[in-house]
């Protein structure tokens, strides 16, 4: 399913159990964003390896759930996407969702990010979440037919 110019590597920090298949998860987001190469490391991680990140890179001393990085260009993505799982956990309960619902989002918030949406303005986070809210509906129709 994935094409052969895309890699995709997920890396857990700690063991962790899903209720879905997180590699071919961020394949659907490719496709249905239409990206046809690249490399995309997704890692899984603590809050504290998280805040760890965010200080070193963003100059902020506290956890999030996403950062991105392309290290590339849009036109060769080199994609580093770090997710906090506490922070997925949190966002779950503070949103009344499961925790795979909250992962699903920020997989995809953070494919977003990586192909250049933003959400630093009102109006950029609205089409941002409009666009998210888009391909996980899209996503959970494929994935149940």
């Amino acid at each position: 399913m994935t094409a052969p110019d895309i890699a995709i590597d997920i890396t857990i920090e700690k063991p962790l159990k899903v209720g879905f298949d997180l590699q071919r998860y961020v394949q659907h987001i490719l496709n249905l964003t239409h990206i046809q190469n690249g490399i995309y490391d997704i890692s899984l991680v603590s809050n504290k390896t998280i805040q760890k990140l965010n200080k070193t890179h963003l100059n902020h001393d506290y956890p999030t759930d996403i950062i991105t990085f392309n290290l590339g260009s849009q036109d060769n993505i080199v994609a580093d996407i770090y997710i906090s799982l506490d922070q997925v956990q949190k966002n779950a309960k503070r949103y009344n969702v499961t925790r795979d619902h909250e992962l699903k989002n920020c997989l995809i918030h953070g494919i977003l990010h990586i192909v250049g949406f933003k959400d630093d303005t009102a109006s950029s986070r609205k089409e941002m979440m409009s666009e998210q809210s888009r391909l996980l509906s899209e996503i959970e129709c494929l994935i149940t037919r």
